[in-house]
């Protein structure tokens, strides 16, 4: 099992040796959503690729009206990054066969280790670690563009059992 060690401590072309293949993800009811959705205007419109070993992966400049503290990224919109790129790769988990109904996050740990500052582009990579039944555990990191682990998280998803209304 994979964990947010393993893949921080690889060195920083580990990844640039992996194949990243655009993902974008086949959801129900996101159309509207703030971190994933083209339509959303005002939202992230975060884009997602695939590695060879099924870590997801979104990059991503923070615009300077998203910090927090001086020129730091606001830590709800690192939780977006976060909580988004978390949930595709639990999508990506589910068997080809099931219902196309979306999987939302039951609970979500974050720890903030370092500043992210608006001026560079961040990298958030999630991998599933387990899944049980409808539950899907990930983990996933938020990286400087220089590899440096800035935010990590750890999550729980449940497939929604009926599509929302």
């Amino acid at each position: 099992m994979r964990t947010i060690p393993d893949v921080t401590k690889r060195s920083a072309d580990h990844y640039a040796q992996s194949t990243a293949r655009p993902y974008p993800p086949e959801r129900s009811g996101v159309d509207h959503c703030f971190g994933c959705s083209p339509s959303n205007d005002k939202g992230l419109r975060l884009e997602f690729f695939r590695h060879d070993d099924g870590t997801i992966e979104t990059r991503h400049q923070t615009a300077g009206h998203h910090c927090g503290f001086d020129n730091v990224i606001h830590g709800g919109i690192q939780a977006v990054i976060l909580d988004e790129v978390m949930g595709v790769a639990a999508q990506s988990s589910l068997p080809t066969k099931a219902p196309d109904l979306a999987c939302a996050t039951a609970e979500m740990r974050l720890t903030y280790l370092r500043p992210a500052f608006t001026a560079d582009e961040v990298i958030g990579r999630a991998w599933v670690v387990a899944v049980a039944g409808r539950d899907i555990h990930v983990k996933a990191v938020l990286l400087s563009s220089d590899m440096v682990e800035l935010t990590t998280a750890e999550s729980r998803w449940r497939q929604m059992g009926t599509e929302p209304s």
